[in-house]
């Protein structure tokens, strides 16, 4: 393996409650192909024994919200990472958590609504009592000669994070761009890869990059390839190594950052659940929020009397941008 690459993508960039996930997968290359060849044959998935097609696509066309068992589309794929990524057996939300975002999962149980992270891990599937089947299973196909997953992480930005970062750096879309590279650049400095190749969906509709990575490799020479409404290219000489950047819209067709669009949407949903259960349990017969505009204005006004009880200020709650 002589290339690395790595993807990322977000959920909740748009909600004023709930986290802000960013996550990513890190894989290793034989860099004989082009990575889209390589990893056609993932984004055709697999079966996996007793629980059905791995698929890797879209987030929002594998999560059904108003379908019972609405989960199980993402879960297959996160059973299968966790299953290869991690050698002890991961049973709860919490474990996921530490797995994927061990700094994150600390912050979070500093916030009482996410301080009971002990919900099962899956919850819309069963797990196999012998994981030993999937990690075959899987490593048939992430862990090849060819291609091999490496890890799975990612930031968590509950709302009081959110707005601390946002105020320093001035708004949402440099927040993103600025934990997007924070969050992939152990893995890049970390390996020996002389090649580096990241793949990213585009932030908020921004199309220059190339101050933000300056400002991250300073000690880098930073070109442009190509700055369009679609495709944002640069390319990094660091020393010996060259790392190119992509920021693309729409860049979860690309089976990478597809799996890393459904890492952070499904860890999204799992903590969202958390969250309304907490408040459920505050305000009976309350109903859920997904977190967006109109609808979050309805919930907050449905919980006024227990922020009122609770003595919460504004930003430990709703974000501010």
């Amino acid at each position: 393996m002589n290339q690395r690459l790595i993807a990322t993508d977000e959920a909740g960039y748009g909600p004023q409650l709930g986290p802000l996930v960013i996550a990513s997968t890190c894989w290793d290359l034989d860099g004989s192909e082009d990575p889209a060849a390589l990893f056609a044959g993932i984004e055709e998935g697999f079966e996996l024994p007793g629980l059905g097609r791995v698929r890797i696509g879209d987030s929002k066309k594998l999560f059904s919200p108003k379908k019972s068992g609405g989960l199980r589309g993402l879960e297959i794929a996160m059973l299968s990472v966790a299953a290869l990524v991690s050698s002890k057996r991961v049973d709860s939300l919490a474990k996921w958590l530490d797995l994927i975002s061990p700094e994150s999962s600390q912050t979070l149980a500093k916030t009482r609504w996410f301080a009971n992270l002990n919900e099962a891990f899956p919850i819309d599937l069963d797990s196999p009592a012998d994981m030993v089947p999937v990690r075959d299973a899987v490593s048939s196909f992430w862990q090849t000669e060819a291609v091999h997953l490496q890890a799975a992480s990612a930031t968590i930005l509950p709302a009081a994070a959110f707005n601390t970062i946002c105020d320093a750096v001035g708004n949402k879309a440099t927040l993103l761009s600025e934990q997007t590279v924070s969050l992939v650049m152990p893995q890049i400095l970390q390996c020996d890869a002389e090649q580096v190749e990241v793949f990213s969906d585009k932030h908020g509709g921004r199309a220059y990059y190339g101050g933000l990575l300056q400002h991250f490799f300073p000690d880098g020479q930073v070109a442009i390839e190509l700055e369009t409404r679609q495709v944002s290219s640069y390319r990094i000489e660091l020393g010996s190594r060259t790392i190119r950047w992509h920021f693309t819209a729409k860049g979860d067709s690309f089976a990478p950052v597809a799996l890393a669009s459904m890492v952070a949407k499904y860890t999204r949903e799992r903590l969202m659940d958390v969250f309304n259960a907490y408040w459920q349990a505050q305000v009976p017969g309350l109903r859920p929020t997904a977190g967006y505009p109109g609808d979050a204005g309805r919930f907050i006004g449905e919980i006024g009397e227990a922020i009122t009880r609770q003595k919460l200020a504004d930003h430990e709650l709703v974000r501010s941008r």
